[in-house]
């Protein structure tokens, strides 16, 4: 992925996001299903660019850049009662670590989504039965 995200969604079993090693993270946001704690999609914030917002479906990952969009104004965007934005920032203890790498990769029957931190670790949104196509999904750090 060699162009530039601005106004681009990108969705594939392997992709690279380039134009993020060495941005520091502001922010992480997680859509989560209230009823099943599985996680929809991810909003990303890294100091002095755009908001990122990714998930998996259908066996593959994406990737948007999201231009504008004003964090008071996020949990507004999804209106279903069914979904609650939480704030993974702090519980991943993730705030000003530098990114590496962020990519898409096969996982079995779907994909994943790694971002690698400099300090080795990984947030990684992954389905939770890798082996069961679409399956519900997760985000660890590891």
């Amino acid at each position: 992925m060699n162009e530039e995200l601005e106004n681009q969604l990108y969705f594939l079993r392997n992709f690279v996001v380039e134009g993020f090693e060495n941005y520091m993270i502001d922010k992480i946001l997680v859509c989560e299903n209230l009823k099943t704690k599985s996680v929809i999609f991810v909003y990303l914030k890294n100091y002095g660019k755009n908001w990122q917002k990714y998930f998996l479906d259908a066996g593959v990952g994406f990737w948007e850049d999201t231009e504008t969009i004003n964090y008071s104004d996020l949990g507004d965007i999804e209106d279903d009662e069914n979904f609650i934005f939480k704030d993974y920032s702090n519980k991943f203890n993730i705030i000003d670590n530098e990114i590496s790498k962020i990519f898409c990769e096969q996982n079995e029957k779907n994909s994943q989504i790694v971002i690698e931190l400099k300090n080795r670790k990984k947030i990684i949104l992954r389905c939770i039965n890798s082996e069961v196509f679409d399956s519900e999904c997760e985000i660890v750090y590891e």
